[in-house]
C-alpha cells in the first residue's frame, strides 16, 4: 500500500521538484482551484489546515533582512529546515498553525493538491435546496436535529479524512514526479516542451535557466520513488485507478479524451472549469502511468482503458505507434479530417472555373464541402509528358500515391497529344503499393471526343458566351464555331478569338459566361443532359460515399473499393 513519505516536503523541496510545477501560495492555489470549477477560499484553506483534513506541502518562515529559502543549494541539513521551513505534510507533522493573518509563514501548496480539496468539500459542505421550504404549505425540517446529525457525520468524515494515506500521497506523488514527467504527460503527441520555471520570490527562489531537462530525464531513478512511497506494481496501479476513477467521474469531455490529446498544450490549458481539472487529472494519471512503465515494464494504458475491457481498440493499437498516422484514424472519428475525398484534375482554366460555378449554382455548395479538391493541370502535356520523357509515369506515380491515400482520383482532359494513349495505358499501369491492382482504374480517366467546351455546348451558346467576353462589341455567330468543329483540332476557340479580336481569349471568362448560359432556367437544353454535369454529379457521388476510415482494416478493405470502377467517366 502506498505510504506518505516521512519528510514529504523536504523530499520534494530536496529534489527542487518545483521546476514545472511550482509551488502555489495560498491565492495562487485558490485561484488555480477555481479555474477548475473547485470553489474554496484562503479561510478555508487555512481551517482545513487546522483541522488537519488538508495541510499545506510546506510552510516557509519569513526571517526578514531579505532571507529566503534558496532550493538550488540543496537545503538537506537539519538546521536549514529548522531555520527556513516548516515540515506540513508529514504525517506526525504537530506544528502549531498560526493566525490566518499571521506574516510569520507562509504556507505552499502543490497544484495536484486540487484532488485533495475535492474529496474535502465533498465531505464538509452543506447543500439545502430552498424550493420545498418556500409556498403555501412549506415542509420545514427538524433543522437541529438535522444539523447534530450533519455534525456528527462531519465528525466521522474528519477521522476518515485525516487517516486516508492514499488521498494524502497521490498529490505529494505527483508533485515529486513532476519534473520528470510533466513534459512526457502534457505532450500533444507529437511535441514535447521541455521548458521549466525559476522563481526569484521573496520566500522562495531557484534557477532553472541552466537546468537541463534532458539531462535530469537521463539522470533520474525512478527507484527512489518506490523506496520513498513504499510502492510495488499493484499498490502504484491502484493509485492509476484511484485518479482515473476521478477523472471519468467528472471529465465532460471523456469521449473526446482521444481527439484531446493531440490539441496543443497552449489551446488545453484555455479550457476552464470541469473540463480544465481533468486535464489535471489526466496529467496525474499520465505521470504515474509513465513511472509504471519505467519501474515494472507494464504500460497501465490510458485511462478509458481503465474502465473496464475494451473489446475492440479504435483504432488498432499498432496503428498508435505512429502518432501521424493515429491522429488520422482519431479525426476521422470525428468528421474533422480536412484531407480531400476525391482530386478533381482538369486540363485548364476553362474547366475549373466552370465547375466552381456549377457546383455552387447547381448543387447549392462549395465543392470543398463535399471534400473535393479540383486541381489545375493546365494543360494536357503535365498530365501526359513530353515525346521523349515521362510517359505518363508522374500523373500515375501521384495519383497511385493518393489512392493508397483513400484519396479517388479522376482526370478530366480534352483529346489533343497523347490523352487517349494515358487513357489506354491506365488499364494496365499497375499500384505499387500491394493492396490495389491499378494505379487508376481507366474508368476514371474522362477524355472529351474532343474538348470541354464543343463537347458540353452548342454552336449557339459558345458564340454567344464569346460575345459576351468581348462585352458584346464582337460578333460571333454559330457558323464560326460549326467551322472550329469540322477543323478542330487545327483551329480552335482561342485562335478564332485572337482573329476577330487581335487580344488573348481568357478561358475563366468564357467558363463563367457558358456557366451561366448552361445554369439559366429560359435554356432549352436540360443542365442534367449535359456531359460535364454527368461527370461532376459521379464524382459528388463518390465523395460522399468514399467515407474516411477508423480502423487500419477499413482502409484496407476500402484499398479494393477504391481499385472498382463502379462509377465511370463515360
Amino acid at each position: 500500500m502506498i505510504q506518505v513519505p516521512p519528510r514529504p516536503g523536504q523530499l520534494i523541496l530536496d529534489e527542487v521538484a518545483v521546476r514545472t510545477r511550482p509551488l502555489l501560495n495560498p491565492k495562487e492555489f485558490v485561484n488555480f482551484c477555481k479555474e477548475r470549477a473547485v470553489s474554496v477560499t484562503e479561510q478555508r484553506l487555512h481551517r482545513f489546515e487546522q483541522l488537519r483534513v488538508l495541510t499545506p506541502l510546506v510552510r516557509v518562515k519569513n526571517l526578514g533582512d531579505g532571507l529566503v529559502l534558496d532550493l538550488d543549494g540543496k537545503p538537506t541539513a537539519p538546521e536549514d529546515w529548522r531555520r527556513y521551513a516548516i515540515e506540513t505534510s508529514a504525517p506526525d507533522a504537530s506544528y502549531e498553525v498560526p493566525e490566518i493573518d499571521e506574516s510569520g509563514s507562509m504556507p505552499f501548496y502543490s497544484q495536484y493538491q486540487i484532488f485533495e480539496v475535492e474529496e474535502v468539500l465533498w465531505e464538509m459542505d452543506l447543500v439545502v435546496s430552498l424550493e420545498d421550504l418556500i409556498g403555501d404549505d412549506p415542509k420545514l425540517p427538524e433543522w437541529e436535529e438535522f444539523l447534530a446529525w450533519r455534525v456528527s457525520s462531519c465528525q466521522a468524515a474528519l477521522k476518515r479524512l485525516r487517516s486516508a494515506l492514499l488521498r494524502r500521497a497521490i498529490p505529494l506523488l505527483g508533485q515529486f514526479l513532476s519534473n520528470r514527467y510533466v513534459a512526457d504527460a502534457t505532450t500533444d503527441r507529437r511535441t514535447i516542451n521541455t521548458g521549466a520555471t525559476t522563481s526569484w520570490g521573496s520566500w522562495i527562489q531557484f534557477s532553472s535557466m541552466e537546468w537541463d531537462w534532458w539531462e535530469y530525464r537521463e539522470e533520474f531513478d525512478p527507484s527512489a520513488v518506490v523506496d520513498a512511497f513504499s510502492l510495488d506494481s499493484d499498490s502504484l496501479d491502484r493509485v492509476h485507478r484511484a485518479v482515473v476513477f476521478r477523472l471519468e467521474r467528472m471529465d465532460p469531455h471523456w469521449e473526446w479524451a482521444n481527439l484531446l490529446q493531440f490539441v496543443a498544450r497552449n489551446k488545453r490549458n484555455k479550457l476552464r472549469g470541469d473540463a480544465r481539472r481533468a486535464q489535471t487529472y489526466r496529467e496525474l494519471a499520465e505521470m504515474i502511468r509513465l513511472l509504471h512503465l519505467d519501474l515494472f515494464q507494464t504500460d497501465l494504458g490510458p485511462p478509458e482503458g481503465r474502465r473496464g475491457v475494451t473489446i475492440t481498440h479504435v483504432p488498432e493499437l499498432e496503428v498508435r505507434e505512429n502518432p501521424r498516422e493515429h491522429l488520422e484514424y482519431v479525426v476521422n472519428q470525428f468528421g474533422i479530417n480536412p484531407q480531400a475525398r476525391v482530386t478533381l484534375f482538369l486540363e485548364g482554366e476553362s474547366e475549373v472555373a466552370f465547375v466552381e460555378a456549377a457546383f455552387e449554382r447547381l448543387f447549392g455548395i462549395h465543392y470543398g464541402a463535399y471534400a473535393i479538391e479540383i486541381v489545375n493541370l493546365k494543360g494536357v502535356d503535365t498530365a501526359t509528358g513530353s515525346r521523349k520523357e515521362d510517359r505518363y509515369n508522374a500523373i500515375f506515380r501521384l495519383v497511385d500515391y493518393l489512392h493508397d491515400h483513400q484519396v479517388a482520383s479522376f482526370l478530366v482532359l480534352d483529346n489533343e497529344g497523347r490523352a487517349m494513349q494515358l487513357k489506354r495505358d491506365a488499364q494496365k499501369r499497375r499500384s505499387i503499393f500491394g493492396y490495389r491492382r491499378f494505379a487508376i482504374p481507366a474508368g476514371r480517366v474522362k477524355v472529351w471526343r474532343q474538348c470541354f467546351e464543343l463537347d458540353n455546348f452548342s454552336d449557339s451558346e459558345i458564340a454567344k458566351a464569346l460575345m459576351e467576353t468581348t462585352g458584346n462589341r464582337t460578333k460571333f455567330t454559330s457558323r464560326d464555331v460549326k467551322g472550329i468543329r469540322e477543323q478542330w483540332p487545327q483551329l480552335n476557340l482561342s485562335r478564332l478569338y485572337r482573329r476577330r479580336t487581335n487580344r488573348g481569349l481568357k478561358k475563366p471568362e468564357l467558363a463563367r459566361a457558358l456557366a451561366e448560359i448552361a445554369l439559366d432556367s429560359r435554356t432549352r437544353r436540360k443542365i442534367e443532359s449535359r456531359p460535364v454535369v454527368k461527370v461532376l454529379d459521379r464524382v459528388r457521388r463518390f465523395a460522399a460515399l468514399n467515407h474516411p476510415p477508423i480502423f487500419r482494416s477499413t482502409w484496407e478493405h476500402n484499398q479494393a473499393y477504391m481499385d472498382k470502377t463502379r462509377i465511370v467517366l463515360r
